[in-house]
């Protein structure tokens, strides 16, 4: 990845809010989100409607914050580098048994 670069999460859980009849957003991040209280916030607005929120971060991830993000513990994850297709492997696999209206995000530094 870009060394240094931003990882605007808030933005892209705002776009979410306009996706009509959203179930699921999975997150997938290798960094730190600019704006931690921007992206939180929005994120108790889509929980609040429904909308459940997986997370998925590399060792660079904070993951405290990530797990606030997510709608439950168990839908937080954080893996290797070299494990991060499997683990997004999986989390498809859990929205495709959902049956669910979902986008991914993809963040980077």
């Amino acid at each position: 990845g870009i060394v240094g670069g931003l990882t605007y999460l808030g933005r892209g859980l705002a776009v979410c809010m306009k996706v009509p009849d959203l179930s699921h957003v999975l997150v997938v991040t290798d960094g730190q989100a600019n704006d931690p209280a921007q992206a939180l916030s929005i994120a108790a607005t889509l929980k609040s409607g429904g909308v459940e929120i997986l997370t998925l971060g590399t060792h660079d991830a904070d993951g405290a914050f990530l797990s606030q993000l997510a709608s439950r513990p168990d839908m937080n994850v954080l893996t290797s580098d070299s494990g991060i297709r499997s683990a997004m492997s999986q989390a498809g696999q859990f929205l495709l048994g959902t049956g669910s209206n979902a986008i991914q995000l993809g963040g980077g530094r």
